[in-house]
């Protein structure tokens, strides 16, 4: 069928003390169009038909734990568009495009080191935005040769705060992102992989200081599997990461781990 209307909901939630149900529902409502040699053009729609969020939902039942670390974020609007191809070569991609705007958004507020002896980040969330999401994606899946395979997807996102009390800026969410897997078979039971991810630019924080440098450079991190598999219930390993010794920071002035590696023996049952 080149149209799928899909209907869906949480779980309604009674408040005894009110008598009234609470719930929120967001439809899914989606097309696809197949344009024969030229690809699949698809679309979908998510919109919150009740702007509730989990954070009503969870501060009225008194059986919730609010101790444990939640997360309010909902998106209240959604759309998605693309196209997709695939050919007789086995060679499929994908572009697509997402727009949403998220509620109750937490952003990321560093409140400090530890006191010991060894410095310790410590990060808290601070909910109540509102965030408006573009995501760009490319996705390609290629079989070079029937032991060659090949996958790579890169995002390009766009953050902006709609409202806020607290932020002004989106810290942590990278603009660009590319991740990709080259995976090949050797024969007689031998396997590498290649894999890689990088971002790029990040806020550090969730305010614009214009007298502090508060962008993460980019980075880009490669990682090296290579296996042996002795015979169905056994595979021995050795995995290398971040081969190229890349110094980059994931949270600001604490530097990620750079090369190391590790091994060891499967066992399938």
């Amino acid at each position: 069928n080149d149209y799928n209307p899909v209907l869906s909901s949480v779980l309604p939630y009674v408040n005894e003390e009110v008598g009234e149900i609470q719930s929120v529902i967001f439809p899914t409502i989606g097309a696809q169009l197949n344009l024969g040699r030229l690809g699949t053009f698809f679309i979908g729609s998510e919109p919150g038909v009740k702007p509730d969020i989990l954070h009503d939902l969870l501060t009225t039942n008194q059986y919730m734990n609010l101790a444990v670390p939640v997360a309010f974020e909902e998106k209240t609007q959604n759309i998605h568009i693309g196209w997709r191809r695939s050919s007789t070569y086995d060679l499929s991609f994908e572009v697509s495009f997402d727009r949403s705007r998220i509620s109750s958004y937490g952003v990321f507020e560093d409140i400090g080191n530890s006191t010991t002896e060894y410095s310790q980040g410590r990060w808290r969330r601070l909910y109540g935005n509102i965030i408006d999401l573009n995501v760009f994606r490319a996705m390609l899946n290629w079989k070079i040769h029937p032991r060659v395979s090949f996958w790579a997807i890169a995002r390009i996102s766009d953050a902006s705060i709609f409202e806020s009390s607290y932020a002004n800026q989106v810290p942590y969410l990278p603009e660009f992102t590319f991740e990709y897997s080259l995976q090949a078979s050797l024969g007689y039971g031998y396997r590498i992989v290649f894999q890689g991810i990088s971002a790029g630019d990040r806020y550090a924080s969730a305010f614009q200081e214009p007298t502090t440098v508060t962008v993460l450079d980019p980075y880009f991190i490669q990682n090296l599997e290579i296996s042996k598999l002795i015979n169905n219930h056994f595979e021995i390993f050795i995995t290398l990461n971040n081969i190229l010794d890349e110094t980059y920071e994931l949270w600001q002035g604490y530097e990620s781990p750079g090369f190391s590696g590790y091994g060891g023996i499967k066992l399938f049952w």
